[in-house]
């Protein structure tokens, strides 16, 4: 759902998420949803 608002980077939500690293939040997503937060968010914003 953060990542429906664009004006929050990817880097704040994986923090507001929970997340201490940037890295493991795009690790933990693309094996829950296949495929990077940017890129679901690009899909997602169409």
């Amino acid at each position: 759902m953060l990542l429906s608002d664009s004006e929050l980077s990817v880097t704040e939500i994986a923090y507001r998420s929970g997340f201490k690293s940037i890295s493991t939040f795009n690790r933990v997503f693309r094996q829950y949803r296949g495929c990077a937060p940017s890129e679901y968010r690009k899909y997602f914003l169409k």
